[in-house]
């Protein structure tokens, strides 16, 4: 029996027959004998210790999983038809599309299901930040589920670069100028990013090899939050830790169906989406060249608008101005959000009972869509202010709000149990 297994079995109440009580242990035993991969899955997913009031929210992370087979099985696939060169990479795209049989599904997958693993992602860290999850000795928990983030975020990039079309191509140059204005290792990172001091021949491959070498180490990331998830005790909406062995359930049978009806309703949506509006995340100056081969002068959009989930750090990058700025301001966000942890000082966790709290994390939600908006507007008008006040307040809510927020804002009792109103997992 595994460590964590024990551990599982220890918090939660036993209510099952006894080993040896019958001959369905024998039945048991001879198929995990004979099937260890069965036996792996039932004592590490079916027996999982979880909260008692267990719900679709705290889901996800079998949807991140989903997402993750989606995305890699398709890009897999989709790889031994794709030519990384400046001027093959969209021919190829549109090969694979029109030429290829079932290629057409295969594209639309893989680009739904980045769009579906975003959607999860952010909605995992705004749960995280709403709920405190980072809490309760779950810090190097949320640091591997910050670092699976960065790691996304950076293989959504070089997909969308590895479109080959005009945004794509422009998105390319502005990131080397940022990496390039960075302190000391900037140079040292365009040449690795871009394979040269400037764009070249090699450059697309370096985008593929990227993307592609990077989408396994997040799966190996995602293992290893799965890891460090269930060395600690699992998180819950009320924010109470260590919680009480009667607030434990194995999560089969109880939450089975609310896991299937979950994974069900997110395959409808990826399905619908595959079949009604496959480009939903696409962009439109992300067209090829009426010539083909790489995009120079009129043909190149004057801005490259990324994809939605890469828009708010493209807001960050426009309000900065001048090359680094974004990246700087990219890496300051980054930094307080692994440091939640430790900026977080409040008495309890949850948002629940944190009411002043819970208010300014909304804003901070609302403050990232109007800024996601914003970035995407190629027009000016007034949405470089919107980008501008959008930005200064997010940084003044991690830096001065959160802090005295967490310190000193008002808090409400917190009961023994989940809400006082969990039951055992027997009943």
């Amino acid at each position: 029996m595994s460590d964590l297994h024990a551990r599982d079995a220890a918090m939660i109440p036993e209510t099952r027959p006894q080993a040896g009580a019958g001959a369905g242990d024998d039945g048991a035993g001879w198929f995990e004998q004979r099937l260890p991969v069965r036996g792996w899955f039932r004592r590490s997913v079916l027996e999982m210790a979880v909260p008692a009031d267990f719900g679709a929210l705290w889901s996800l992370e079998m949807l991140v999983w989903a997402s993750l087979a989606i995305v890699t099985l398709t890009g897999i696939w989709i790889g031994l038809y794709y030519v990384p060169t400046l001027g093959g990479a969209f021919d190829s795209i549109d090969m694979i599309r029109r030429g290829v049989q079932f290629g057409w599904l295969m594209l639309d997958l893989h680009s739904v299901g980045a769009t579906m693993l975003f959607a999860v992602i952010y909605i995992m860290l705004y749960r995280g930040l709403w709920y405190g999850t980072y809490r309760g000795r779950r810090e190097v928990v949320w640091l591997v589920e910050m670092a699976r983030f960065v790691l996304l975020l950076a293989i959504g990039f070089f997909g969308f670069t590895m479109i080959g079309g005009p945004a794509s191509q422009v998105a390319v140059r502005s990131m080397a100028a940022h990496l390039a204005a960075l302190p000391l290792i900037g140079p040292a990172l365009r040449t690795a990013y871009l394979g040269g001091f400037t764009v070249n021949p090699t450059t697309a491959q370096h985008m593929a090899m990227a993307h592609e070498s990077l989408g396994f180490l997040v799966l190996l990331v995602a293992a290893l939050g799965v890891i460090a998830s269930r060395a600690q005790a699992p998180a819950n909406a009320d924010g109470i830790f260590p919680l009480d062995q009667r607030d434990l359930t194995r999560l089969h049978p109880r939450f089975t169906m609310t896991v299937f009806v979950t994974l069900i309703l997110f395959g409808l949506i990826t399905m619908l989406l595959v079949g009604f509006d496959p480009s939903v995340a696409a962009v439109p100056q992300n067209v090829p060249s009426a010539l083909g081969g790489e995009v120079t002068g009129l043909g190149a959009p004057v801005v490259a608008t990324p994809p939605w989930y890469l828009l708010g750090f493209h807001g960050l990058a426009l309000f900065a101005g001048g090359p680094g700025g974004g990246a700087g301001l990219t890496i300051a966000l980054f930094v307080l959000l692994a440091a939640m942890p430790w900026i977080d000082r409040g008495r309890v966790a949850s948002g629940r009972y944190r009411p002043v709290y819970a208010g300014f994390v909304f804003l901070l939600g609302i403050d990232w869509v109007v800024l996601s908006i914003a970035a995407g507007q190629t027009g000016t008008g007034g949405w470089p202010v919107v980008i501008a006040l959008t930005t200064i307040w997010l940084f003044v809510h991690f830096l001065v709000v959160g802090p005295m927020v967490t310190a000193l804002g008002r808090t409400d009792p917190v009961p023994a149990r989940l809400g006082g109103r969990a039951r055992p997992w027997a009943v």
